[in-house]
């Protein structure tokens, strides 16, 4: 494979499904700093990412299966935006990643934001300097996460709130920054979950706000509309 070396790479996007092919990236595309289509990490044998260290922004859409192996995603630290969706998850809970501080600075997800069934997951710290989320944000799922202080610098959500079956959050403690949600704010079985004061600092709702099944939760005194 000739070596490619624009700064815009991969209009078909690319899938990482073992370490020897991430180790080439950089090989193979020297001076890429943009990829232009999705970026799909999914393989048993990836241990790490540390060659895609210097892309700059994704076109598309940016999926992470935290795989048994993967040890480390710090390999997207200069990851400054997402133009589609960025969505993690896994389906093992022996995947030792346990924060998302390979992200330390995206400033932006222009499609949804999802973090779904991340089973290993305890934090969302490494997110400090994500301010937008253009469409939806959804956590589901990822029974060990306990707290959202790793989203202390987000401000606008352009779709809908979702938080639901997170059994570990008592408190949305980490979202003061937020203050415009552009859809609906639905807030869904989520047992532990007591305090959402957080949320006073939101003063723009375009869509309708729903609290259910969230049985430790007894006073709403917030979100102005």
């Amino acid at each position: 494979m000739a070596a490619q070396t624009d700064s815009n790479c991969l209009p078909q996007g690319i899938t990482f499904i073992g370490q020897n092919q991430a180790n080439t990236f950089r090989q193979n595309y020297p001076g890429c700093k943009i990829i232009l289509g999705d970026v799909t990490i999914d393989g048993t044998t990836l241990i790490h990412l540390d060659s895609l260290y210097g892309i700059e922004a994704i076109e598309g859409d940016l999926d992470i299966n935290l795989s048994p192996n993967l040890a480390s995603i710090e390999g997207f630290n200069g990851l400054e935006r997402i133009g589609g969706e960025l969505y993690i998850h896994s389906n093992t809970l022996q995947s030792p990643i346990q924060t998302l501080s390979g992200f330390s600075h995206l400033k932006q997800v222009e499609g949804d934001f999802r973090i779904q069934s991340a089973q290993n997951l305890s934090a969302l710290h490494g997110l400090e300097q994500l301010h937008s989320i253009d469409g939806n944000f959804s956590l589901i799922s990822n029974d060990q996460i306990s707290n959202l202080t790793g989203l202390s610098g987000l401000t606008n959500i352009g779709g809908d709130f979702l938080v639901s079956l997170q059994d570990g959050i008592g408190s949305f403690f980490g979202l003061q920054a937020l203050i415009a949600v552009g859809g609906d704010i639905r807030v869904l079985n989520n047992t532990a979950l007591s305090d959402v004061s957080a949320l006073n600092t939101v003063t723009q709702i375009g869509g309708g706000v729903e609290f259910a099944f969230c049985n430790n939760l007894h006073q709403l005194n917030l979100l102005h509309q």
